[in-house]
């Protein structure tokens, strides 16, 4: 269910370029002084395919609320968050 993010108008910085990247789950607000939503959709694609492929076959990855053991030959964004 989708909630309202207030708390993003709360940053100041007019002078910042703002830009979303939503995708699936991933929401992303971004400010900086240059346009990065391109960059930052690549990023979220590939990370997210990573993830997604990886969960496919360890599906307790998804669900854990607690660290599990990865293999050594885990994309590096599971090994981080394992």
């Amino acid at each position: 269910m989708y909630q309202p993010r207030t708390y993003r108008h709360w940053v100041k910085g007019d002078d910042l370029v703002v830009c979303n990247v939503v995708v699936k789950e991933t929401d992303l607000y971004l400010r900086a002084t240059s346009n990065l939503r391109r960059k930052a959709h690549r990023m979220v694609l590939k990370y997210r395919d990573s993830l997604e492929r990886y969960i496919a076959r360890h599906p307790d990855f998804l669900t854990s609320l607690e660290p599990l053991e990865v293999e050594k030959d885990a994309p590096k964004i599971v090994r981080d968050m394992a």
